[in-house]
């Protein structure tokens, strides 16, 4: 007969192990799982999306997680995702984090909302598939690199309505007839 005392031991280890299952910490404290996306409790204020185990296809960030904001798109969250094919951004989230969808080369579709003001380096680098990009003009900074090697990228177009600070390389070896747009605006 098994006695209260291991039952109870044993309904404590396999809490414990759910759990660790369900929480992973990374650098920054604990990061949890939500549906498709693991992420960060930023500040107790808002959440940045950490990372990606969903299916292939298209993507649909959701705009909060636990009643808060997701206001970031954390490094490397879907870094080399290769099966997704679009991306829509809530407009809850101002920042892209470096290397947020690098390597994604099936990602064909991206929608970035006015609301991202810094789009961090190499946030978009070998996303193969891209072939156009539309920048809204809340963007003050796109960093390095950040669409290198979308080699079938053959236009960006920028909706510039402030001071916009560039990187190096920004657009290095996209298309051959890549070309750049821009619509200025009053601020």
């Amino acid at each position: 007969m098994v006695s209260r005392k291991s039952i109870f031991a044993l309904s404590v280890i396999a809490c414990l192990l759910l759990c660790a299952f369900k929480h992973n910490k990374n650098k920054n404290g604990f990061v949890h799982n939500s549906d498709d996306f693991t992420y960060a409790v930023t500040d107790n204020t808002s959440i940045t999306i950490t990372g990606y185990t969903g299916a292939t296809g298209p993507v649909v960030i959701p705009s909060t997680i636990l009643r808060m904001p997701v206001s970031r798109i954390g490094v490397k969250a879907f870094l080399n995702k290769t099966g997704i094919t679009g991306v829509t951004i809530p407009d809850s989230v101002t920042r892209i984090g470096e290397r947020a969808f690098s390597g994604c080369t099936g990602l064909a579709v991206v929608h970035i909302p006015n609301s991202v003001t810094s789009i961090g380096q190499r946030a978009f680098e070998n996303c193969t598939g891209l072939s156009a990009i539309t920048i809204p003009g809340s963007v003050m900074k796109i960093g390095d690199f950040a669409f290198e090697n979308c080699t079938r990228l053959s236009s960006a177009y920028l909706l510039v309505h402030g001071p916009m600070t560039m990187g190096t390389g920004v657009f290095n070896n996209c298309a051959s007839s890549f070309k750049v747009y821009y619509k200025m605006s009053k601020y």
